[in-house]
């Protein structure tokens, strides 16, 4: 098979008689050919027409823009590593910490521990409030939160260690009576406390226990400064006391004080008034103790004494008016006497006792007076084995402290004061 003719450039006759090609862009219009086809028999011819259309343009083709893809939240992360610990009493503020898109909500997990008792949480990671009484001087609490927001949530594990150390509640201490048996419990908040003594010293004859109780049998008089603690495992508290031993004896009853208030009187200067005799009266009462070789005790001036004689008068208080003389103290130091004291004669008193009999009578008096309140430094007190323990009634014995005695003859220390005073046990210092 064959073709002649305006045939379409790019296209072509097969044997076969098939047209095939792609007809230039170029070649459009009406074409006409011819077709010859033949066998062994002969042939025939045919003419043929055939358009070529132009091509077509096409615009091109706008795809729709790829959508972004879906955005991912995160889950939060916590960035705090760990919570301090807290004391029973105190207050507690913590806020945890987290990154990551928000809103961010903070819970406890269930079944995953509790806080201490006393504490919360808020949803915004606050944990706080007053921890309690746990029971242990030192307990852990251990718990997980959960930080949660719109992409998912994390949990991390904490510890909470409560902690109770010891506070000694006691501020101060019962006196005890020598010879006497004395029991104190001290008293502390905390549990699981062991209590020991410091420094400083306990009388003889008592201790302090294990359990804070300060118990025994004191052998020794006068004011003891000593400190203690209160440990646990979370602590130690300390505190100072002073216990203070007077002495008893059941037969001479001594150390007993009568309360006078020297605000309650008036002083005036008497020295330029026989000032002489009443000083030198007055250092003779402290002489017959001091040249007492038996006595084993001594009583001395300090810088600061004065020299004046003064007269004291009761503002309107006649339940005083007999009242010669008095002792007054700060306080006790060692056993059986005193760090600071001060021996007041009633002059006017004592002057309208002694009447007209002279300054000799008027001298013994002074000293008998000036004696009988040095008497009291040591632990003596007034009118000794008195019957009924009534100062007036007399005592079975001479005495410096006998009220009933003749001032102008016992000026002295008499052998059963000595004897007194010497039963007092003393304390080396």
């Amino acid at each position: 098979m064959e073709s002649w003719g305006n045939f379409p450039t790019g296209l072509a006759l097969t044997s076969n008689g098939a047209i095939m090609g792609t007809p230039l862009a170029g070649d459009a219009g009406i074409r006409h050919f011819s077709v010859r086809v033949s066998n062994s028999a002969g042939f025939a011819i045919r003419e043929f027409t055939l358009e070529v259309l132009p091509a077509v343009t096409s615009p091109p083709t706008t795809l729709p823009p790829t959508p972004p893809p879906p955005t991912t939240i995160a889950p939060p992360v916590i960035t705090t590593i760990t919570l301090p610990s807290i004391q029973v009493g105190g207050w507690y503020d913590e806020q945890l910490q987290a990154t990551g898109q928000g809103p961010i909500t903070w819970e406890i997990v269930p079944g995953q521990g509790t806080l201490p008792p006393g504490l919360e949480i808020e949803s915004d990671g606050r944990i706080f409030g007053e921890p309690l009484p746990t029971g242990q001087a030192i307990r852990e609490f251990s718990f997980v939160v959960r930080a949660r927001n719109a992409g998912g949530y994390v949990d991390r594990r904490f510890s909470i260690f409560v902690e109770h150390p010891p506070v000694i509640r006691t501020t101060s201490i019962s006196e005890a009576t020598a010879n006497t048996l004395y029991q104190m419990q001290l008293d502390s908040m905390g549990p699981g406390v062991t209590w020991r003594l410091e420094s400083g010293d306990l009388p003889q004859g008592v201790i302090i226990t294990s359990g804070g109780l300060i118990y025994g049998i004191p052998r020794e008089t006068g004011w003891f400064t000593f400190e203690v603690s209160a440990t646990n495992e979370a602590g130690t508290s300390r505190r100072s006391f002073e216990l203070f031993v007077m002495w008893h004896d059941p037969v001479r009853h001594l150390n007993a004080w009568w309360p006078f208030y020297v605000a309650d009187m008036e002083r005036i200067d008497v020295s330029h008034w026989h000032g002489w005799i009443w000083q030198d009266a007055m250092m003779r009462g402290v002489d017959v103790w001091n040249s007492n070789p038996q006595v084993g005790v001594s009583v001395y001036l300090t810088p600061e004494s004065s020299n004046r004689v003064f007269m004291y008068r009761w503002h309107d208080d006649y339940n005083y008016r007999d009242t010669l003389g008095m002792l007054t103290t700060e306080r006790f130091v060692g056993t059986v006497h005193f760090h600071s004291f001060t021996v007041s004669l009633f002059t006017e008193a004592i002057n309208e006792l002694v009447g007209d009999r002279g300054d000799a009578v008027l001298s013994n008096y002074i000293t008998a007076i000036m004696a009988h309140e040095i008497g009291h430094i040591f632990g003596l007190r007034d009118a000794p084995d008195s019957v009924g323990g009534n100062p007036f009634g007399g005592s079975p014995n001479a005495s410096l402290m006998n009220w009933t005695r003749n001032r102008n003859l016992v000026f002295f220390p008499q052998p059963f004061d000595i004897e007194s005073i010497n039963l007092i046990p003393r304390r080396h210092q």
